[in-house]
């Protein structure tokens, strides 16, 4: 990976490389660079792919997308702009599975578009 690459990982991650994109699918982490040029802000990711046992510690469903780094948890936005606007970039950046929570956001690049809320 170039260095260009490797900074739009970490300016869209905000957070190392080595903790964020360590076993995410290649197309998933391009996914999410895409759906911040679209966002137009940084995204920042609280969580990405997991060990069985990680997601067993947070309460994950034992055949969740993070298993086979296909997703990511993003922090909430400010404001129900900004939330209509960043599941819009997820969206036009080709994830296909999309939750809200109370406290952040999923998105996934599973075979069959869903969205669902909490």
């Amino acid at each position: 990976m170039d260095m260009w690459k490797a900074a739009l990982i970490v300016l869209s991650l905000a957070v190392p490389v080595s903790t964020a994109t360590s076993g995410l699918e290649p197309v998933t982490a391009q996914r999410l660079i895409l759906a911040e040029a679209y966002y137009g802000a940084p995204i920042f990711v609280t969580s990405a792919y997991r060990t069985q046992e990680h997601n067993k510690e947070v309460g994950g469903v034992p055949n969740s997308q993070h298993l086979f780094g296909k997703a990511v948890d993003i922090r909430m936005p400010n404001s129900a702009t900004q939330l209509n606007k960043l599941i819009w970039a997820l969206s036009q950046a080709g994830f296909t599975g999309v939750g809200v929570y109370n406290n952040h956001l999923h998105a996934d690049t599973r075979n069959n578009p869903v969205f669902w809320r909490d």
